[in-house]
């Protein structure tokens, strides 16, 4: 599972970070780029409602045997593409497949965690999290050694395939549908759980997606800080991410998910706001690991939690959906605001705290425990 992990990150990660150069080699301007990654996003949006129903009728063992090479095998189509079309299509197909993949993986850590007795949501997303810094430095230094795309993507390519037999018999054969919590009412009440996950994740991605990818022009725009300083405020964010992810397991195995999750949550509250509304610089970084660290214990709870609930996986299904539609909403909604307020700070509160006062409310009925029966 950690290898399958870390091969996720290792494909997402390179591309991003060679994204300027796959532009070159295409030919195209980076406003035709942006169009052809958000093509490629709006099909991982399409693939994902698809891919519950797939993961449900084949497997998730199947599909993460299936579908993960040829998610592997996008990157040489990435690195070869010569022209916009041929980027388009190799987009397309790498966000669809990582779709598919995404739901497959987490169904099975659940399936696996309760094998084991513990969640593993938690170190496998702190794996996730090392394998796209890995992949990113790997990617950047053969870009100053001037390594061609073509020949980094299939290189990878190559060595990432190894994976999979290696893999093959040791991955769990988890039934067709996801363990159901069997509750009174009838199919109505039974929907409730899985709506509320789909919601609350929709909450939570404010809390990832702002404070790491708005941080750094919260620190050079508003507050001033140099380059390096700048750069310094991202990796804080990272590694406190990485770090809460790794300990989250551990926090819930002895305290609970739903108190784990509300104190997750209250971190977030802090950390964004020392973040985005503190004019001092040591208070900023303080808040940036604060933000990291609880923004980072969400996502491997709420993953959890949707794979037990709901029937034919809907819970996972309601999850990565949401997931995804915040994920295009939560740029634009912060450019948006961030055009009518005097700072990127007062915008990036605006769309964080709000989630977070809504989620709040929300956690003790998404992580009551459903009557049976």
């Amino acid at each position: 599972m950690a290898l399958l992990t870390m091969a996720n990150a290792l494909v997402y990660s390179t591309y991003l970070t060679r994204l300027p150069d796959l532009r070159d080699q295409a030919g195209i301007a980076t406003s035709q780029v942006g169009a052809a990654m958000a093509i490629g996003n709006f099909s991982g949006l399409l693939a994902a409602l698809v891919a519950t129903p797939l993961v449900n009728r084949f497997g998730s063992r199947r599909m993460v045997l299936v579908a993960g090479p040829f998610h592997v095998a996008t990157l040489p189509l990435l690195g070869c593409a010569r022209d916009g079309w041929t980027l388009v299509g190799a987009l397309v197909a790498m966000m669809s497949f990582n779709a598919l993949v995404d739901v497959a993986l987490i169904v099975q850590m659940a399936a696996l965690g309760r094998r084991r007795g513990t969640s593993v949501m938690g170190r496998m997303a702190g794996l996730y999290g090392i394998g796209t810094m890995a992949g990113g430095t790997v990617a950047s230094l053969l870009g100053v050694w001037r390594v061609a795309a073509p020949v980094h993507f299939s290189g990878l390519a190559l060595l990432l395939m190894l994976i999979f037999p290696f893999v093959r018999r040791r991955l769990v054969d988890e039934p067709s549908t996801s363990a159901p919590e069997q509750t009174v009412g009838g199919p109505a009440f039974a929907l409730v759980p899985v709506v509320l996950v789909g919601v609350m994740a929709a909450l939570i991605v404010p809390m990832d997606v702002v404070p790491g990818e708005f941080t750094t022009f919260r620190l050079r725009d508003d507050l001033g800080l140099s380059a390096s300083l700048t750069s310094t405020g991202y990796v804080v964010i990272t590694t406190s991410v990485t770090l809460a992810r790794f300990a989250c397991d551990r926090l819930v195995h002895r305290w609970g998910a739903r108190q784990v999750f509300a104190a997750g949550l209250l971190i977030s509250v802090l950390g964004v706001s020392g973040l985005t509304l503190a004019g001092n610089p040591v208070i900023a970084f303080v808040g940036a690991a604060l933000a990291g660290a609880g923004g980072g214990l969400l996502a491997p709870i709420l993953s959890e939690r949707a794979a037990c609930i709901g029937t034919a996986h809907r819970g996972v299904g309601a999850m990565v959906i949401c997931d995804r539609l915040a994920g295009f909403a939560t740029p634009a909604v912060l450019g948006l605001l961030a055009g009518q307020t005097t700072t990127i700070g007062v915008a990036m509160a605006w769309v964080v705290l709000p989630c977070v006062a809504i989620a709040l409310a929300l956690t003790r009925t998404t992580f009551a425990p459903r009557p049976r029966g």
